[in-house]
């Protein structure tokens, strides 16, 4: 009977261990896979704004980088802490965002015409 529990009792511990350790490697494996940049194609044309306030799945760390063709001067403004702006002028420009690590909700606006382009959601 004394050797059935401690084999019972060590295949428990083993699973627990081999849970942990699977835990392990599925956390780090979450952790790196945010090296891919996420690329928003932002188009304002007439005081019109697209996209229009989309939610955007982002990893923490992850890149993001704004291309943004305008028929005008303005500014894309980032909720983010720190925040962050870019001025554009119009034609095309790239603005790559300084990466964000805390996890919620980050809003992108166009700031001149007060409108929001995209809603990040950090996770």
């Amino acid at each position: 009977m004394m050797v059935k529990s401690c084999w019972t009792l060590t295949a428990r511990a083993l699973s627990l261990v081999l849970v942990l350790l699977l835990a392990g490697c599925a956390q780090d494996e979450r952790s790196t896979d945010n090296t891919t940049p996420i690329e928003i194609a932002v188009t304002i044309e007439g005081g019109d704004v697209t996209p229009s306030g989309e939610r955007i799945d982002v990893k923490r760390g992850q890149p993001i980088e704004f291309d943004v063709t305008a028929d005008t001067s303005g500014q894309l403004h980032v909720h983010s802490d720190p925040a962050q702006s870019f001025d554009y002028e119009p034609g095309t420009s790239t603005f790559r965002l300084t990466p964000i690590e805390l996890p919620g909700v980050v809003e992108v606006e166009e700031e001149d015409l007060g409108q929001t382009i995209v809603q990040l959601e950090i996770r």
